[in-house]
């Protein structure tokens, strides 16, 4: 299997960078092209939920606003000799919306690492990395915390 097209998860956050260098080797050997994608987690309504009492939704205009700055700053973070685009999506389900985006746009290979969340806060916050993993029909490489 050829990997041309590597989508690049993250939520800016430190343990998402530490996929950065990993996967910018792996695009390099490969002369793959990076996507860096961030999902804005949008609160709206969720669907299905047809007789749900109406909710005060924010504005996620400034989250997109930040979102964007928060890209660039990111892009930079990997070696300007790579094939990188940065973009993102809003969705109210993170890797619902990773997972088809890289269908969509014929990704064969989505990477992100792992939080290492544990006990509560993995109940309370869930684990992005375990959703895509089995959601995904595009194969995904996982970059595990290093304690």
């Amino acid at each position: 299997m050829a990997f041309r097209k590597i989508l690049l998860l993250t939520d800016f956050s430190p343990e998402a960078t530490r996929a950065f260098g990993p996967t910018a080797e792996l695009a390099r050997r490969l002369n793959a092209e990076i996507i860096l994608l961030h999902v804005v987690y949008d609160p709206g309504v969720a669907p299905g939920v047809a007789f749900a009492a109406p909710k005060a939704v924010p504005d996620i205009g400034d989250w997109v606003a930040k979102a964007k700055t928060g890209l660039a700053e990111h892009r930079a973070l990997l070696p300007a000799d790579l094939t990188v685009r940065a973009d993102l999506v809003a969705s109210h389900h993170v890797p619902e919306a990773a997972v088809a985006y890289a269908r969509e746009r014929d990704c064969d290979l989505i990477a992100l690492s792992t939080h290492g969340r544990t006990g509560f806060r993995r109940v309370v916050m869930g684990s992005i990395a375990e959703a895509v993993v089995r959601q995904s029909s595009t194969p995904v490489l996982l970059l595990p915390r290093q304690e």
